[in-house]
């Protein structure tokens, strides 16, 4: 009881906050910054908080009415909704994320509920519980492929052991490459090929480099889930920004970044508002980013040619369900699954970029109200299924998208026979949902694909060939992932803090 009081006290201060920014920030805004930043997602949000609690005047624009970018929740009739995220890794005793909690002061508003395990994987012939503890998945790995014995330990002590050093020897090779180093089984290797979708990506396609550190970061030190939300730890950060003195200001949209001889020297709102600065950190999609809001006059032919050439990572589907409880309370797994009906995940993902309704594709289904209750109301339990989908015209999802959420609850039923029956709240989004609350090129869910020409030096510099302009985010270093855009806040912030002194 103690504790929903705690978190209802901790929503009423939420909605305030986001009441307050509406009716009182367009008061509060000076005609000039030490720094602006475009976007409220978590790499802004974090940015922010640094520079605002080193003492810079900082502002942050986001066009959404709420901050948090990928990182956002909502409500439907008494169910709570993540929109994307659904956990964070890098929380453990070593993990970055840990570092920018407490260097924010957040360790007593921000709370975790640690899953375990924080994934199963539901194969045809067997089940993998994903844990912390690398002994579990070594026994447990061992005992379904005795052949790999061998393969196995290394493997998992390879992971355990990686370090910057390491990653100049395979930073030209593919996640497969390694596997194939290790492993003969096909099966094994899917275990691990279908664990990389989460930052988008099959093996044969991914940055070994990439893959190693989203297993070291988020699979190994993963299953992290913020009370109150996803929306919450956005909130949180947003408030506390305020608390160190920085400006907030919410749906409100950037046109323009002003440029004067190749230096930044403000932006300019889509209401006409020129807000003057001597720094700009850009949060947003990198093609807006520089052929937008910038324009190619402003920039060299060669980086223009190059951010034309990079590709955009894959978009989601994604199926929201409120359900009675009675439909889980059996289940053979009681945690977020990935159902995958056959081995070659690169064929999977492949059929699945053209064809959402390709019939032998996987699911991965969420259980937020598994770790937090106050998401859904007493006897029911918010849940959400997901899918890779193309990035396809507004129509086309409007004709297909009631057909493709029932073919995923179908899929479902597999994990959660009696689904279909007990749903009492459904909401769709799509790849063009994706595209209009958070304005990435083709609804992209992880900025640039994290492929080998995509990842390390050949992802856009944090420090852009505009002087002044910093980037954060999934479209620059060091890549895709929750916890990793908020690294890239932090780097982005220290960048600047680092200029000016």
């Amino acid at each position: 009881m103690f504790q929903k009081i705690l978190r209802l006290l901790g929503r009423l201060e939420q909605h305030f906050f986001l009441w307050r920014n509406t009716m009182q920030i367009m008061n509060n805004v000076y005609e000039h910054y030490d720094v602006v930043i475009i976007g409220g997602g978590l790499g802004g949000l974090v940015s922010g908080n640094y520079l605002a609690k080193a003492g810079k005047k900082v502002l942050l624009a986001e066009q959404h009415f709420q901050p948090g970018g990928c990182c956002t929740s909502f409500k439907r009739k008494g169910f709570t909704f993540d929109a994307g995220g659904h956990f964070f890794g890098s929380f453990g005793e070593k993990g970055f994320l840990r570092k920018i909690i407490q260097d924010l002061e957040l360790e007593d508003k921000i709370k975790f509920k640690e899953a375990e395990p924080s994934d199963y994987l539901v194969f045809p012939d067997f089940t993998v519980k994903i844990v912390r503890d690398l002994s579990h998945i070594e026994q447990q790995l061992k005992s379904i492929f005795p052949d790999e014995e061998e393969g196995i330990t290394k493997f998992l002590s390879y992971l355990k052991t990686f370090n910057y050093t390491m990653s100049f020897r395979i930073k030209d090779k593919t996640f497969r490459e390694i596997l194939d180093s290790f492993f003969r089984d096909e099966k094994i290797k899917a275990v691990f090929d279908v664990l990389l979708l989460y930052i988008g990506l099959p093996s044969k396609q991914m940055s070994a480099v990439a893959g190693i550190i989203l297993f070291r970061d988020f699979i190994l030190d993963g299953g992290y889930y913020p009370l109150g939300s996803m929306q919450n730890f956005s909130n949180m950060l947003a408030q506390q920004m305020e608390k160190f003195g920085g400006t907030v200001m919410l749906s409100t949209k950037v046109e323009k970044i002003n440029i004067e001889e190749n230096k930044v020297t403000g932006i300019t709102l889509k209401d006409g508002r020129i807000i003057q600065s001597d720094y700009v950190i850009s949060n947003a999609d990198a093609n807006q980013t520089f052929l937008d809001m910038i324009g190619e006059e402003h920039l060299e032919q060669k980086f223009v040619t190059r951010l034309k050439e990079m590709e955009p990572s894959v978009s989601h589907f994604n199926v929201y369900l409120g359900i009675k409880s009675e439909a889980v309370e059996n289940l053979a797994v009681k945690g977020n699954t990935w159902y995958v009906p056959e081995y070659d995940i690169e064929k999977i993902y492949n059929k699945m970029r053209t064809n959402p309704f390709h019939e032998n594709g996987f699911i991965h289904i969420a259980f937020p109200s598994f770790y937090d209750e106050s998401l859904s109301p007493e006897g029911h339990e918010s849940i959400f299924l997901t899918i890779l989908a193309p990035f396809k015209n507004v129509s086309y999802w409007k004709e297909q998208k009631e057909s493709l959420s029932q073919l995923l609850i179908e899929r479902a039923e597999h994990i959660i026979p009696e689904l279909s029956q007990n749903i009492v709240v459904k909401e769709i989004s799509t790849p063009q949902t994706i595209y209009r609350y958070t304005l990435n090129s083709q609804g992209a869910n992880y900025g640039w694909a994290m492929k080998n020409s995509q990842v390390s030096r050949l992802r856009l510099n944090q420090k852009s060939p505009v002087k002044g302009l910093y980037l954060a985010g999934h479209w620059t270093l060091p890549g895709a992932g929750l916890a990793t855009v908020a690294q890239s806040g932090y780097t982005a912030a220290k960048m600047i803090l680092e200029d000016t002194h």
